[in-house]
């Protein structure tokens, strides 16, 4: 089933919550930062994380800007 989903279906059927930490992509930093999810659109599927505050990410932004895990790349940065 997971496998025949766009990869905006895919992240958009994980739902976040609120305090879940995530990694986001800063394009002015160009690296991934931590960070929390602090408000929830469940009708839109749009979330807004501590590091932007009063911006909403849509779904779509989401699937380009967030992961759940830390990247390779962040994980050497910090050794």
């Amino acid at each position: 089933f997971l496998a025949s989903l766009t990869p905006d279906e895919l992240h958009a059927s994980l739902a976040q919550s609120p305090g879940q930490r995530l990694f986001y992509h800063s394009t002015a930093c160009k690296e991934w930062i931590p960070c929390t999810v602090t408000l929830v659109d469940v009708a839109s599927g749009s979330i807004m994380v501590d590091v932007r505050p009063g911006i909403w990410m849509s779904p779509s932004v989401q699937a380009e800007r967030l992961l759940a895990h830390c990247p390779q790349s962040a994980a050497i940065q910090a050794a």
